[in-house]
Formats: structure tokens, sequence, C-alpha cells
């Protein structure tokens, strides 16, 4: 590599991991997700794992990353800071990775393509998990390819691997990808007694990280994996997965939100898959196949994915990208030239995604605020929006009925005197949008606006 070139990547790489620490105290906005982390991490304080102490485990949401927000959880922008500084040392661990792999052109590459992908930098301005998951994944797959006759390596290996799965539950793919893998050595037939030695290490790393996990899912759900199922359920309908999955793969859709996850590094993405079959399927790069094709898999099988669900695994094809931009040197010169300008745009983007992004909800904060002002620590308030209420406003919550016959059983039974309505995500149950405005006994006290709708919040008290 040019000593120019080798300036120019680094250079990039500072920029785009630098320009979000100046973002995020520019940002004013919270999403959803967020604000349950944060009310785990401070309820995890007082000793439970919840959003409220009347609400049952929220056990769907792996427990890792809350614990470590917990640290901050009062502070916001200081919560983004510390996830901004993980994505810093995710991105040196897939350097690292990377380096291990294929030497240091194809790691600084790895490294360009990760740090300036328009998601990386979008959502690790955010209080989320998945710098988090990309540093436990990555050293996890650091010290498995070290593990050849080192079983601390293999036993640190596994351990990595447990944390990447109680910090995201999609490290479930990392470890059906290291069983395929030992599948594929072993039908080799060779030095088995070498690779079930190391199989049963590495195993053993991920048992010695999950088994309090298991022992928390047998004691409040009665089986062992009860935390990771509740997962599922929460997020999945398992009968309507499967029934759509060709439908899903083929659907526009299904690209679109590829691409919304590359951008236009998928040039290279695909570029270097195919490079990695033709160029030999042996060693770590079957490895690295599996763990290439395992999200995408996953990925069209759940009807409710987001683009943001591949970036957990973003620097394997960071390394497919860097692995195809090495072996077209010898074609085209052009070709760094042009990945040097699909960086820049893709960073450019997420520059001003975070920027367009930094009022999001910031009218439901703003009446969350309100909301806080107007009542007592234990009242309830009526809310689809609770992570918000159990967060900003302090106050207990609770979601709108399924309908208006239970409506005033709710309210009364809680003793419920305000109502919180955001016109936005989650959405609200059909009657909910007319009910409050006609009814002679709410009365609204206050609205926010959001997104240049004046009537994004409103506010209604109980008054019957």
């Amino acid at each position: 590599m040019a000593g120019y070139l080798k300036y120019i990547l680094i250079s990039l790489i500072v920029i785009s991991l630098s320009a979000k620490f100046f973002l995020i105290p520019l940002s004013h906005g919270l999403w959803w997700d967020e604000t349950v982390y944060l009310t785990l991490g401070r309820n995890l304080q007082n000793g439970f794992y919840s959003l409220d102490a009347g609400r049952p485990l929220e056990t769907f949401r792996a427990p890792v990353f809350p614990l470590l927000v917990s640290l901050v959880s009062d502070n916001i922008t200081l919560s983004r800071m510390l996830v901004a500084l993980i994505s810093v040392i995710s991105v040196v661990l897939v350097y690292f990775l990377s380096r291990e792999l294929f030497g240091r052109e194809v790691a600084l590459w790895a490294s360009l393509f990760l740090s300036t992908n328009q998601l990386f930098i979008f959502f690790t301005t955010k209080t989320l998990t998945e710098p988090l998951f990309i540093s436990f994944l990555s050293l996890s797959l650091i010290f498995f390819l070290r593990r050849k006759g080192n079983v601390q390596y293999a036993l640190l290996s596994g351990v990595f691997s447990g944390l990447a799965f109680l910090t995201r539950y999609l490290g479930t793919i990392l470890i059906i990808s290291y069983i395929l893998y030992f599948i594929y050595l072993l039908s080799k037939r060779k030095g088995m007694k070498g690779l079930m030695k190391e199989f049963v290490v590495v195993f053993a790393g991920i048992l010695f990280v999950l088994s309090p996990w298991f022992l928390l899912s047998y004691v409040h759900y009665g089986n062992i994996f009860g935390a990771y199922t509740s997962n599922i359920l929460e997020y999945s309908d398992q009968g309507r997965m499967f029934s759509e999955y060709f439908t899903n793969v083929m659907q526009y859709s299904y690209f679109n939100d590829i691409f919304q996850a590359f951008g236009l590094q998928i040039v290279f993405v695909i570029l270097g898959f195919y490079l990695m079959l033709k160029k030999g399927r042996s060693g770590e790069r079957i490895l690295l196949i599996i763990i290439f094709l395992l999200p995408l898999i996953f990925f069209s099988l759940d009807p409710y994915r987001q683009p943001r669900y591949l970036l957990s695994y973003l620097p394997v094809y960071a390394i497919f990208s860097a692995f195809a931009l090495r072996h077209k040197f010898k074609i085209s010169s052009l070709f760094p030239l042009l990945a040097v300008l699909i960086c820049i745009f893709s960073m450019l983007t997420g520059f001003v995604m975070a920027w367009d992004d930094r009022d999001a909800a910031n009218g439901l904060i703003q009446g969350s605020l309100y909301i806080k002002d107007l009542t007592g620590e234990n009242d309830y308030i009526m809310s689809q929006s609770y992570p918000y209420i159990y967060y900003l406003s302090e106050r207990r919550a609770i979601v709108f009925p399924v309908n208006t016959d239970d409506l005033k059983d709710s309210l009364n039974e809680k003793n419920i005197k305000y109502v919180l309505l955001y016109k936005f995500e989650p959405k609200n149950p059909d009657y909910v949008e007319d009910y409050f405005d006609k009814s002679d006994e709410f009365v609204l006290i206050k609205k926010f606006e959001q997104w240049e709708d004046p009537d994004a919040v409103r506010i209604y008290e109980f008054v019957s």
C-alpha cells in the first residue's frame, strides 16, 4: 500500500470516529430502545431488572449492556459518549481481527469500511448495544483463530462468545457458526482428537458465562432457555416467520433493507464474497463464509427485520469488502480511489443521518418531563410510550386497553389522572385518535410539537 494512501485511510478512520463525540452533545432526542436500556440500567442500581419494580423481569433484553449502562444511566449524553468510546475500541479490535486473517493492508481497509458505514456512525451515537456486541464478537474470533494448541485462547473465545450472546441474542449466530465450523472440520477426519478438545474447551467457556443466565431462566420460566424464548416470542411471530420465508427473500423490501445496511459498500461486500469462494474454501475462510451467510438467512426469516440487525455482524462484511479490494489492486488502480470515495460518501451520509435525527422524539421528551411536574412519585400514566414515562417522568405507566370498554376500568383501577398520547410509533389502538377529544371526561391540557406536527404529543386530564 502506498504511503499516501495509508495516511488517507487512517485520517478517514480518525475523522469518522472522532466526529461522533462532537455530534452527541448536539442531540436532544431519545430513541425508544435507548430509553429502555437507560431505565433498566438505572433500576439495576436499585436491585431489579425491569422497567418498574411491579413489572415482570425484562429478560427478553440481554443483560450485559444494561449492566454497563447502569454506571451512567442518569446522564443520556454521558451514556452515548461511553457507547461512542466503545465503538472506537470495536474498530481497533476489528483491525486486529482482520490482521490476524489477512495482514495489515486488509486490516486497515476493513477498519475503514466499518468506521465509515453510515449505520455504524448513526447507531454508535445512541445508547445502543451494537458497539459492545461487535467488540465481544471480534475478541471471540481473535481468540478462536489462535486456539490451536492453546487451551486459554480456546476458553477465552468461548467466554467472549457468551458475553456477545448476553449483549445481543443475535450472538446465537456466532455460536451456531462455531458448531457448523467444527462439524466441517470433523468431517475431514484429520486431527479429530485435537478438534474435539478445542470444541469442548470453547463451549466450556460459553457455558461458564451463560450458566447464571440459565439459572435465572430456570427460576423465572421453569426452563433454562426461557429468557431466550421470551425474546423470540416478543419480537417474532413464529408461525408467520417460516411461512413467509420465500416471499421475504424475494420481495423488494428485503434487498432494500440490505442496501440500507451497507449502502454503496455493498459492491465490495458482494465482490469479496465472490473472491473468497473463488480463492479457496479452506481453513478459517469457511468460518468467515458461514458467519457471512447466517445473518442474512436469519434476516430473511424475520418478518420484523430492520437494517440495524445486520450491523452486529458488520465486521465480517467489512473484512470481505477489504479482501475484495486487496485482490482488485492487481486489476485496476482505480479501485482504491473508488473505495475511498464510497467510504467518504457513506461517512457523510452517517453524519447527516445523525444530525437530522438530533430531535427524535423531542416532543415526547418534553411531554414526559411535563408529566413529571404534574404528578406524584407512585402515580400511573396511561400512554403507549411507556418507556419514556418510566425514564423521564419517573412515573409508572400502563398502555391503552384494546377497546373502550376496558378503558374506564383501567383508569379507575390505577387511579389514573393523566393520559399522554403520541401520534407516531408505537401505533395506538384505533379508537384512541378521536376518543379523548370527543369525550367530556377528558380535557386537553397541553400539546407539544414534533416533526412540524403541532399535535404530535397531547396530554389529557381525566376529570370524571
